[in-house]
């Protein structure tokens, strides 16, 4: 797997997880208000809904946020490694008879 590869399945990874955090971050209130106002739940189930929830929400927006900043750091060093190849090709055919 080459470096450009892994750094665009970084990128793609971190966006979807943060997708996937925001939906929940949006999306599960209504649900679950509707869970607690059904009688025929237990308090516990919605308590334990609730946390589930908000502990996936809570590993999914910073985690997404870390995939596409890793991206972008995979992305500048790279950048620099063929910036410095580059300049090492220039230098030895300077150096030359």
């Amino acid at each position: 797997m080459n470096r450009s590869s892994l750094q665009k399945k970084t990128l793609v990874a971190g966006v979807i997880v943060g997708v996937v955090g925001f939906v929940l971050l949006l999306s599960p209130y209504p649900l679950l208000d509707a869970v607690y106002q059904d009688a025929r739940v237990p308090n516990t189930l919605y308590h334990s809904w609730a946390a589930l929830v908000s502990a996936v929400t809570s590993f999914c927006l910073p985690f997404g946020a870390v995939l596409v900043g890793a991206s972008l750091v995979m992305r500048h060093a790279e950048h620099l490694t063929h910036g410095a190849q580059r300049a090492d090709r220039a230098a030895d055919g300077n150096t030359g008879p």
